[in-house]
């Protein structure tokens, strides 16, 4: 009995270890329900120089589309949700993107989440848009219109040049954050949603900057090596997460391969078959509740607990979702 009691003893510390192993990774999973509507959630710490985050285009280049899936295999980052808006017929996106210090695509319409060479994030407006050109950031997302911006919901679509209807009907959306603490926030909601709930919740999860990326069939998020949010049609571009710097300059030729293959002294693509898992994940599910007050970011103050009973505070508290857990996911297609 007594080496019974050992050998659990054991099997407990391990397990333990684990998932404050999980709590120290830079790049943190998390699956939660805010306003009670479940989110799938990625928080990558720019904080961590090696965490790197930048643009993928498919592999034909501009006017060229690609299955998500082909794009995280080519790619493989460590996480990855879908990009900007694109033209349909055209497949030409509609926001700028920069990759690697390069500008790949020259766009027209939305605010832009940009990330300087040592990795300073910061969401610029439309309006704004000439202080991203005129500098040297090393990654430039222009996708949809502001949802939240010095902490505050602030949406005028309109005003960022975005007219079709269908950008304000509930639907699956995805969305980018920054914090206060230059945390990076990718978030993905399977169910159908407003633009004003998805800035409520963005908000709600940190967030004092964002921007609403594509969504509705376009709808995807990878993480823990497979797809929790995935998408009906082809996409031209994804925003990627990479754990390590390494990682990152050995997918940087196939980034834009038909742009920057040539200019770039990327490792051969046959070398990223070789690339470890880098994807410390923890499925944890839960809800979020607020009763006065903003809610810090999750992976701010609670990375990954090491027990689903977390601590409260007398501005929030962050319960299991006990009832959550017995209902069957929504399924991914629209």
């Amino acid at each position: 009995m007594k080496k019974l009691t050992l050998t659990l003893l054991a099997i407990a510390c391990v397990a333990c270890s684990a998932r404050i192993t999980s709590a120290t990774s830079s790049v943190v999973y998390q699956k939660v329900v805010v306003y009670s509507t479940p989110v799938h959630v990625v928080y990558a710490d720019l904080n961590d120089k090696d965490v790197k985050v930048t643009v993928a285009i498919s592999k034909r280049g501009r006017g060229s589309s690609e299955p998500a899936s082909s794009i995280v295999s080519r790619t493989r980052p460590t996480a990855a949700i879908t990009g900007t808006f694109f033209d349909t017929r055209t497949l030409i996106p509609t926001g700028d993107i920069q990759i690697c210090g390069t500008r790949v695509h020259s766009g027209c319409v939305g605010s832009a989440l940009c990330i300087t060479k040592d990795n300073q994030a910061k969401v610029i407006p439309c309006k704004q848009r000439s202080e991203y050109k005129n500098a040297p950031y090393e990654t430039v997302l222009q996708a949809g219109p502001t949802l939240v911006m010095d902490g505050r919901i602030s949406m005028n679509p309109r005003a960022e040049g975005f007219k079709d209807p269908r950008l304000f009907a509930a639907t699956k959306k995805t969305a980018v954050g920054v914090t206060a603490t230059n945390k990076i926030v990718l978030v993905s909601v399977n169910t159908p949603v407003s633009m004003r709930k998805l800035a409520k919740i963005v908000q709600r999860l940190g967030c004092t900057q964002a921007i609403l990326l594509d969504g509705g069939t376009s709808t995807a998020m990878y993480a823990g090596g497979r797809f929790v949010s995935r998408p009906g049609r082809r996409l031209t571009n994804l925003l990627l997460v990479y754990q390590t710097a390494e990682s990152y300059r050995l997918a940087s030729a196939q980034l834009a391969p038909t742009l920057l293959s040539r200019a770039s002294n990327a490792t051969e693509p046959v070398a990223l078959a070789k690339l470890p898992n880098l994807t410390p994940w923890h499925g944890q599910l839960v809800e979020v509740k607020a009763d006065t007050g903003t809610l810090p970011s999750l992976a701010e103050e609670y990375p990954v607990s090491t027990d689903l009973g977390m601590p409260e505070s007398n501005a929030y508290r962050i319960e299991p979702a006990a009832d959550y857990r017995s209902k069957e996911m929504p399924a991914d297609a629209r």
